[in-house]
């Protein structure tokens, strides 16, 4: 058994393979830009993806490295994976326009072998968004998007084609591969409300054959058999990390992993040949660190695999971190919520200064996985609230709709709001000591619960916050800010949320709570962090309020990086944002004063930071 692994630099990485019978490690790939990798069927290639070009490594080292794809931008090329079809092959999902220029353009989906050859699998007039593959290795379903709709249709021995399903894209179905019998397998709830795992048959008959026993949450990812590419474990992760065996054999095998890492997230990659062992990772909300180890077939204990080598990324021992609490509090309308809460280990919970961190999207979750700003806080002696308010996904198809588009200073606020006063009526946090922070969509939330709840919230902390949601989703929509990530037109998957930009009452109400609104109400201080390079929130959002604060005179400080995005890239930048939490932090909050920056860090700040407590810097 060969194992191949990416070791990530301060800014490069690089490839690494070893075998599992002691023999030394050793490198494929040094100092590349490669972000992903994939093994070929036959053991002998690593495939490593980086954003402009796929290379083919040769395991054994012996044949050398090929360029097999040059990557486009933007989302006219999709890599989608090993082949299970060829000893040694990729999969690529390409959008091509034919050289007679009055054709539409077609979808296709190539194979692209180890020398660089390429064979058309499937060619279709739609987006080709996913795949499934039966254990032959033969192409059997394929999903397209049919302009309203996602439709999975199935492929024949002879290339007939057959509808089996649709799904409006606010409902899960991720094809995940089809049995022996031409079932398919896919995570997805095409008539039910949590996300679990559904089989539908040739004829378009659709079961259900598992989902979250604590009915909270969608299902993450399976385990397959490799051979018969059956589903072997459900993984679940909203709220409490947990995984379920799907037949008794898989059951006795899985129990005593379960018990020796409970409360972890296992990633299960069964061996291949009857013999061979399983790969098994284990990682929880306390370590930044995935532990792997292998477990063989005949030998219930695991063995540890790769640790020693990783070593070097651990910096805090596990049991020196916070554990993720799940917390659930119910709404003033009834709905019951979740969320997290970390604390220091051992600490007297009610004394501890509160920061409240929003996660952005709105439409993403936080999760039990770990987060380094969120131990980074609980370090400095801050209790952390992490609220997935309603619209969050992971957490069912009402979870999300529920938000019902109220995305100003209305229903999702009042969930934060409504999640920090439970917290603190429950003994987490001073309530005389409070913040809120977030970027994106989290730092818009932000800058609201300041201005809306300064007698709850002392200090609000923005990156990259849009200061007017709806002019943002106006913009975002008028340029097609988004479209290049998705198949789906960003004002179409608005208007399914209940955020049609172009209803102008809706929009307004939006505009009219928002913090650029409301600026004048403003009473608390506020630390604003933009990049001018950024995609999704314009900077003249950030900017504008900024300016607004200053006219008013409000205590605002503002960080402008001209060359950054949407988040912060490089050692230097997220160093800088951490030092910056810290310090406002203590600043408002009275918590643990920060070490004076280093050299570097306190350049970036000077150099970068616009506007100091309310006053315009040269």
């Amino acid at each position: 058994l060969q194992i191949a692994w990416l070791q990530r630099g301060a800014e490069r990485a690089s490839v690494w393979v070893m075998d599992t019978d002691g023999a030394p490690a050793r490198a494929l790939q040094s100092q590349g830009d490669t972000t992903r990798l994939y093994w070929s069927r036959d053991s002998r290639w690593v495939f490593a993806q980086s954003p402009t070009r796929l290379l083919a490594l040769s395991a054994a080292g012996s044949e050398g490295s090929t360029l097999i794809a040059t990557l486009k931008p933007g989302n006219k090329q999709q890599v989608y994976g090993a082949d299970p079809g060829h000893p040694a092959a990729m999969l690529l999902i390409e959008e091509t326009q034919p050289a007679d220029t009055g054709q539409a353009q077609v979808h296709q989906v190539w194979r692209v072998d180890r020398q660089g050859q390429r064979t058309l699998l499937l060619e279709d007039p739609r987006p080709l968004v996913d795949l499934a593959f039966n254990p032959e290795g033969r192409l059997s379903y394929f999903k397209r998007f049919d302009g309203d709709a996602f439709t999975i249709l199935h492929l024949d021995g002879t290339g007939s084609r057959r509808e089996v399903a649709r799904c409006s894209h606010l409902r899960r179905c991720t094809l995940v591969s089809a049995d022996a019998e031409e079932s398919l397998w896919l995570i997805g709830n095409l008539d039910t409300n949590l996300a679990s795992l559904q089989r539908i048959d040739p004829d378009g008959r659709t079961q259900t054959l598992h989902h979250d026993p604590r009915g909270e949450a969608d299902l993450r990812e399976l385990t397959l058999d490799p051979a018969s590419f059956k589903p072997l474990i459900a993984h679940y992760g909203s709220t409490l990390l947990h995984s379920h065996a799907l037949d008794t054999t898989t059951k006795a095998w899985l129990q005593p992993i379960i018990q020796a890492f409970p409360d972890a997230r296992l990633q299960i990659s069964m061996g291949t040949d009857p013999g061979a062992p399983a790969l098994i990772g284990v990682s929880s909300s306390q370590s930044a660190l995935t532990r792997w180890f292998l477990r063989w077939p005949t030998d219930p204990a695991v063995h540890v695999v790769l640790d020693d080598l990783r070593q070097a990324s651990l910096s805090v021992p596990e049991s020196a971190a916070a554990r993720k609490i799940p917390v659930q509090w119910p709404a003033s309308d009834g709905l019951q919520l979740h969320g997290f809460v970390s604390v220091p280990p051992g600490s007297e919970t009610a004394n501890l200064p509160l920061v409240v961190k929003v996660h952005g999207g709105p439409w993403t979750l936080t999760d039990p996985d770990y987060s380094a700003s969120t131990q980074f806080l609980v370090n400095r002696g801050y209790a952390v609230f992490e609220p997935n308010f309603r619209g969050s996904t992971g957490l069912g198809r009402h979870y999300l709709l529920a938000a019902k588009g109220d995305f100003g200073h209305g229903r999702v606020q009042q969930d934060i709001v409504e999640g920090t006063r439970w917290q603190l009526a429950n003994g987490i946090g001073d309530r005389q000591r409070v913040a809120i922070i977030g970027a994106s969509f989290g730092g818009y939330a932000a800058l609201l619960g300041v201005t809306h709840e300064p007698e709850l919230f002392k200090l609000a902390i923005a990156a990259v916050p849009p200061s007017d949601f709806a002019w943002t989703l106006r913009w975002a929509v008028e340029f097609q800010v988004l479209e290049l990530e998705t198949t789906v037109p960003f004002g179409q998957t608005l208007r399914a949320l209940d955020l049609d930009v172009n209803d102008a009452p809706a929009m307004a109400r939006l505009s009219a709570g928002s913090p650029l609104s409301q600026a004048d109400q403003l009473s608390r201080p506020v630390v604003l962090f933009a990049g001018g390079q950024d995609q999704r929130v314009a900077i003249r959002s950030v900017t504008h309020y900024a300016a607004r604060l200053l006219e008013l005179g409000k205590d605002v400080d503002l960080y402008i990086e001209r060359r950054a995005g949407h988040e912060p890239d490089g050692a230097v930048p997220r160093e800088a944002w951490l030092y910056l939490l810290e310090h406002s932090l203590q600043r408002e909050l009275g918590g643990k004063a920060p070490e004076a920056p280093g050299t570097a860090i306190a350049e970036y700040l000077q150099r970068h930071q616009r506007i100091a407590r309310g006053r315009l810097l040269p």
